[in-house]
């Protein structure tokens, strides 16, 4: 009989763990797969593909269950000048949940933002910022 209530205890404390830990699971599956999506836009993303990523944001937190009312995304394009002659371009996404209590950023390999060689022309910052991007030269 005694075997049979550390086994009983054993699986109370296992469920205990697993409803505490799901919700720190869950925004580690949401972050994974967040970082997939932004990675999937390559290098020449188009503007309505860079528009587009608040929506995927959102279906990537359904996916995972989470509130996409309590999702908030952020979009930045920034340009950072290398040796002072060369310019690239990044492609900002900054992510947090249910105010700030979780936050994810994009920083595929080590840098922060996705770098884009998409050109960037005066119409291309115009449409950018209607869509609700943040510029920063």
């Amino acid at each position: 009989m005694e075997k049979k209530h550390v086994a009983l205890a054993g699986l109370v404390l296992t469920g205990i763990l697993a409803f505490l830990l799901y919700p720190f699971a869950q925004w580690g599956m949401f972050c994974l797969r967040a970082q997939e999506s932004v990675s999937k836009l390559g290098r020449f993303p188009e503007v309505p593909a860079i528009l587009n990523v608040k929506q995927d944001m959102a279906d990537v937190a359904r996916r995972h269950k989470l509130d996409p009312a309590k999702l908030t995304v952020n979009l930045g394009i920034e340009e950072r000048a290398m040796a002072g002659t060369v310019i690239f371009t990044y492609l900002l996404v900054d992510c947090s949940y249910d105010g700030n209590k979780r936050s994810w950023s994009y920083g595929g390999t080590g840098e922060r933002g996705l770098r884009i060689e998409t050109p960037m022309t005066g119409d291309t910052y115009i449409e950018l910022e209607k869509g609700g991007v943040r510029i920063k030269k």
